[in-house]
C-alpha cells in the first residue's frame, strides 16, 4: 500500500529506474516556509513536477505530475501564502493547498459534492493522503497518450489482472469521491469503485513515444 511519502519515493524510483535522489530536489530549492509534509514531498520527488524533466518521451506533451490534473513545480510555490497552493484542477475549477500548521489538505472552487468556496476550507482529508493520491493518479494519466490498448479487449484483460493484485484508496480532494488504485507486477492502475480499474499504466510505458488517437483507434 502506497499511503506513505516514503513508499511514494520508494515506488516512483522503481517506476522510473531513477537513480538515488534523482527524483529528489536540493533542500535549499523547496520554500522552507511551507507545510512540513508538502515540503518533504518536494524534497523527495519534486523533479517530477519540474517542466522540463528527463521522465517523459520528448513527444510526450504530458508531465510526470501534470496530466490530469497539475501538482505544480517548485517554482510556482507561494512560501509566503497561506494556505500554499500546490495542486491545480486541469480545467481551473478547483485548487489544493497545504497550511504550515495543519496536517489536512485545504479546497477551493466548485466540487460536485460542495458548494462552491470563495474562501479556502479545511477538508478532513490528510495531505499525506492528497499527495499520495495525486501523484498516483498523475503517474498512470502521465501514459495516456501511450496506451496501445485503451478501448480493446487487451485493456478489459489488464484490468482483470490488476484488480487481483493490491489494491487501496486514497482520497486527494473529494471527500466522497475516494480513488481505489491496484498494483500488480508491472502495472499500476486506478478506478472509482473497489472492485474495478479504469486506468491502467505499465511500468516502462513512459519511455516510449505516444501514440496518437487515430492509431489508437485502429488497434
Amino acid at each position: 500500500m502506497i499511503n506513505t511519502l516514503p513508499a511514494l519515493s520508494n515506488f516512483l524510483a522503481d517506476w522510473y529506474e531513477a537513480a538515488p535522489g534523482e527524483l529528489s530536489l536540493p533542500d535549499g530549492a523547496v520554500p522552507a516556509l511551507i507545510n512540513p509534509l508538502l515540503r518533504e514531498f518536494y524534497c523527495r520527488i519534486g523533479a517530477l513536477a519540474e517542466r522540463t524533466t528527463s521522465f517523459r518521451h520528448p513527444n510526450n506533451t504530458l508531465g510526470p505530475l501534470a496530466a490530469q490534473d497539475t501538482i505544480l513545480p517548485v517554482a510556482d510555490l507561494d512560501g509566503h501564502s497561506r494556505p500554499t497552493i500546490f495542486l491545480v484542477e486541469n480545467q481551473g475549477c478547483w485548487v489544493g493547498a497545504a497550511d504550515r500548521n495543519s496536517p489536512y489538505t485545504f479546497i477551493k472552487g466548485d466540487f460536485a459534492d460542495t458548494e462552491f468556496e470563495d474562501d479556502f476550507e479545511e477538508t478532513q482529508i490528510p495531505l499525506v493522503e492528497t499527495l499520495c493520491g495525486a501523484a498516483l493518479m498523475e503517474t498512470i494519466m502521465s501514459v495516456f497518450e501511450h496506451m496501445p490498448w485503451l478501448e480493446t479487449e487487451e485493456h478489459s484483460a489488464l484490468c482483470a489482472e490488476v484488480s487481483h493484485g493490491k489494491s487501496w484508496s486514497l482520497r486527494t480532494v473529494h471527500k466522497s469521491n475516494p480513488l481505489t488504485f491496484f498494483l500488480a507486477g508491472d502495472l499500476l492502475a486506478f478506478g472509482w469503485t473497489a472492485s474495478k480499474p479504469k486506468w491502467v499504466a505499465r511500468r516502462g510505458l513512459w519511455r516510449l513515444p505516444p501514440m496518437d488517437c487515430h492509431r489508437r483507434k485502429q488497434k
